[in-house]
């Protein structure tokens, strides 16, 4: 049996022990099936998932979350922190129809695949953030439309940012180093907000 993708349990959750200097595909084909073989070892419970060894990018640890949610019935509650390494994602930024009010950034206009803001402060975007687009923030992020695309709120460190939207319909949600794993099947098409509370991210309705 390969070791290339060992887990481990203890009090925070879940380790995920990966072997370092093994290509990407050999570790992602190996966690797919050691996840199979694994069915008791994964439960219905929220928990928390952390990697371990293995320098990955940060699409990369996205993408094993992805495999790891769509796998198991585990709600993730976040990815911890000490293996989260945050990264510059050069690709083009919205600079049109836009203004700023002090530290916030107001958007008009849907962003679609490709598109990118980063800013330093709070991101109001009147319109939906489509998949394949993102918004990156040091502070909070409001979406008025659907968030179907990729947000990272509290970038700099401010675990009291969070993240509103009046349909919630994004897989992945990210604030400061926590990450939470939207089941596909149940997207909150109702205005929510997500944010931090006891080293995890909240989801509630806002009606």
């Amino acid at each position: 049996m390969k070791n290339n993708v060992i887990f481990k349990a203890n009090q925070n959750g879940i380790v995920i022990v990966l072997a370092d200097n093994i290509p990407f595909e050999t570790l992602k084909n190996e966690l797919k099936e050691k996840l199979k073989d694994a069915k008791n070892f994964f439960d219905n419970s929220k928990t928390n998932i952390s990697f371990k060894g293995a320098n990955l990018k940060e699409n990369e640890e996205l993408e094993l979350i992805d495999i790891i949610s769509n796998t198991t019935n585990l709600n993730i509650s976040f990815v911890g922190k000490e293996f989260l390494k945050q990264k510059e994602v050069k690709v083009p930024i919205i600079e049109q129809a836009k203004e700023v009010t002090s530290d916030t950034l107001v958007h008009r206009g849907s962003l679609r695949s490709g598109q990118y803001i980063n800013h330093k402060g709070n991101v109001v975007l009147i319109g939906s953030l489509n998949p394949g687009a993102k918004i990156t923030a040091s502070g909070h992020i409001i979406v008025l439309g659907s968030l179907k695309g990729v947000v990272h709120a509290g970038c700099d460190g401010d675990t009291s940012s969070f993240i509103a939207s009046l349909n919630l319909m994004s897989s992945q949600l990210r604030i400061f180093n926590f990450i939470t794993c939207i089941p596909k099947n149940s997207t909150q098409l109702y205005p929510s907000l997500a944010y931090i509370q006891d080293n995890q991210i909240y989801i509630e309705p806002l009606v």
